[in-house]
């Protein structure tokens, strides 16, 4: 029932709305009724020591952090990007994948569309992170949260959307009238003339970005396509199996409240 209720809210683009109204405790509230029932959740929080565990600071690693990011404030971008040690918005796999594959890298470069909690995160595995995003007002919040915290090794640029006359299909976002296009943005990675052993897609006009991704990842690289489940993006798995790269889905509980959710892990083996 709760799942139509959803997708009722997604499907006429509220989420977003719903966030800033007074209403979405209640949405929140009734989202995670069922947990109570929910036996394994049970389990999980009555257990003593593994709940000291999460508090021993000399123990934190990344699964300790995405435990404990479901101790806070549920889907405020802001708050959790003031987190001391913030996460990718990902299921744990996901992220644990990105970190084992990273440290089998020296001087490793990162491409994202989409910047957040993970910009700030892959900073700390990169040796540089080029990242861009479409809000203009989230891009400079995170381009505040960088420089608060000393970090020099991303370059964060904004690309704004444009009007194009008689609309089009591409490069457009899933929210936006057919006028939009994310043009520049999508295109935002040709600018630069090497490629990339990483690439993160996780904003706008995602299967287009995906279509630029497949030219500037390195042989040995690794893409990474959040939200990979949505029905709107499902061309991407056409995409990869035409380019011969292999397909690695990781799909469960995503950090700070976000839901349940599939990040596809798209590895270019040649």
């Amino acid at each position: 029932m709760f799942k139509k209720f959803e997708s009722i809210v997604d499907s006429h683009g509220l989420r977003g709305n719903l966030r800033k109204s007074p209403l979405y405790f209640i949405y929140r509230l009734i989202k995670g009724f069922p947990a109570v029932f929910n036996y394994k959740i049970y389990l999980l929080y009555s257990r003593e020591i593994f709940k000291s565990s999460l508090s021993n600071s000399k123990n934190i690693d990344v699964y300790t952090q995405w435990i404990n990011s479901f101790f806070l404030a549920a889907e405020e971008p802001l708050n959790n990007l003031k987190q001391k040690d913030p996460l990718p918005w990902m299921y744990i796999k996901a992220i644990h994948f990105i970190e084992f594959f990273l440290l089998q890298k020296k001087e490793a470069v990162c491409f994202e569309w989409g910047s957040g909690t993970s910009t700030i995160w892959l900073s700390k595995h990169l040796k540089k992170v080029y990242s861009v995003d479409s809000n203009k007002v989230w891009c400079d919040a995170v381009k505040n949260e960088l420089s608060n915290r000393n970090i020099n090794n991303v370059n964060l640029t904004f690309e704004a959307p444009i009007v194009v006359e008689g609309g089009s299909n591409l490069h457009k976002s899933y929210w936006d009238s057919p006028n939009t296009s994310y043009i520049n943005y999508v295109n935002s990675i040709s600018k630069y003339d090497f490629k990339f052993d990483l690439i993160i897609i996780d904003g706008e006009s995602r299967v287009e970005c995906l279509k630029q991704a497949i030219k500037k990842i390195k042989a040995g690289g690794m893409i990474v396509l959040d939200n990979s489940n949505r029905d709107r993006y499902q061309e991407y798995q056409k995409i990869i199996s035409d380019n011969n790269f292999q397909l690695i889905l990781a799909e469960g509980p995503t950090t700070y409240q976000q839901g349940y959710d599939q990040t596809a892990i798209i590895l270019n083996n040649e």
